[in-house]
């Protein structure tokens, strides 16, 4: 076997294997199960928050692919009763989730 023949096998393995991780991406027809179970923290002022990060750690999507699944999973949070806003401490805000505790369907 030639060294030309010895790239080409390897490129294709390599191929091959991002291939296998590409495909191996989260299955969104799970997600308003989990998205109906998520929990927040409860501020004094009675409403539940969640930072974004948490609710995609939580639904098992990859920090790489998380921008491409932004919009979906917004709308998976609005339908299951949370409103976006910044959350958390004062001294570091992000983005999250807020909503009553009295409308929480749990």
């Amino acid at each position: 076997m030639s060294f030309i023949d010895n790239l080409r096998q390897g490129a294709e393995a390599a191929k091959n294997e991002t291939f296998k991780k590409k495909s191996a991406r989260p299955l969104p027809d799970r997600w308003p199960t989990i998205i109906e179970r998520i929990h927040g923290r409860r501020s004094a002022s009675g409403v539940d928050w969640i930072a974004a990060r948490d609710v995609f750690e939580e639904l098992g999507i990859p920090a790489p692919a998380r921008p491409s699944f932004s919009r979906c999973v917004a709308g998976l949070m609005k339908n299951a009763g949370w409103v976006p806003n910044l959350v958390g401490p004062r001294h570091a805000r992000m983005r999250g989730y807020v909503r009553s505790s009295k409308t929480k369907s749990i």
